[in-house]
């Protein structure tokens, strides 16, 4: 019975996540932020990607980079905190003071610092921009360490937190609006799963007397052909497959009906059934 459950279960998710998109839309500042750096930059995986600070909003943009298989670099004020970073998050640790100097060979910025002051300044992306026809730069700090007189840069696409987090807001929104939807799909697929379990529970009962009828029939159909002293193997068939099909015709409608009882939770019919047939249920140590 597990795995009928764990197979429904895979069956319900993705029914579930076809058909209300529940999925789709980052409902974290991270999955967000690199969302946008897809929608924004062309062939974002040919691009170099810089990550400024190691903290958790940090985390949540490199565990999103990762899982899409993005090349990034990391940097934070000590080269050690950037490497034990990189070491359980991925990302290629760079120097701070190499960095601040060096704008102009990024493409894509997310800054998630907690510094006191603008780490990227006006200047700084100005001069990168001298050798470059575009940025992005996802400011993910509160308070805001990338001066917004940046976004007057041409070429530079700005975006801030609190524009990211109305973001991740509305897709969070979006998918409490089709919770009903799916509770009404689940509760569906439960009825089903129900009846689909009580009906396994007369299955037992109902591959025995099949079982044990088809053994009376195999032994009256050698007794008869023994009796007719038939030798002809195209009669034999025949003869064969005609008790077949008496048999099935006979025991079919019964044994869907318990089948059926069953389902709809009516146990004592089928136990009734049990005591009809002389069927006694076999321990899996049997």
């Amino acid at each position: 019975h597990l795995n009928t459950l764990f197979d429904k279960a895979i069956r319900v998710g993705t029914r579930i996540r076809n058909s209300s998109g529940i999925g789709k839309g980052g409902i974290s500042v991270g999955s967000m932020a690199v969302k946008l750096a897809e929608e924004n930059i062309d062939e974002l995986k040919t691009k170099n990607v810089l990550l400024i600070g190691t903290g958790e909003v940090s985390t949540l943009v490199a565990k999103s980079l990762q899982r899409r298989g993005y090349a990034f670099d990391v940097t934070s004020r000590t080269i050690g905190r950037s490497i034990t970073f990189c070491e359980t998050m991925g990302g290629n640790p760079v120097k701070f003071e190499e960095v601040l100097s060096g704008f102009d060979h990024y493409d894509v910025l997310f800054v998630a610092t907690t510094a006191p002051y603008f780490l990227v300044t006006h200047e700084r992306i100005i001069n990168a921009m001298n050798n470059k026809n575009g940025m992005m730069i996802l400011d993910l700090s509160n308070p805001r360490t990338v001066d917004e007189k940046v976004a007057t840069i041409g070429g530079v696409k700005l975006m801030n937190l609190d524009q990211i987090a109305e973001m991740v807001e509305k897709n969070m929104n979006a998918r409490l609006s089709k919770v009903k939807s799916i509770e009404n799909i689940i509760n569906e697929e439960v009825s089903v799963l129900e009846a689909s379990m009580k009906r396994l529970e007369a299955e037992p009962l109902v591959k025995d007397v099949f079982k044990n009828i088809d053994s009376l029939r195999i032994k009256e159909l050698q007794k008869a052909l023994q009796m007719l002293d038939e030798k002809d193997e195209k009669k034999i068939k025949v003869i064969e497959e005609l008790t077949k099909a008496i048999v099935e015709s006979i025991v079919s409608t019964p044994m869907n009906n318990i089948r059926k009882a069953s389902e709809q939770g009516n146990p004592e019919i089928v136990e009734l059934a049990s005591k009809l047939f002389d069927y006694k249920k076999h321990s899996k140590t049997d």
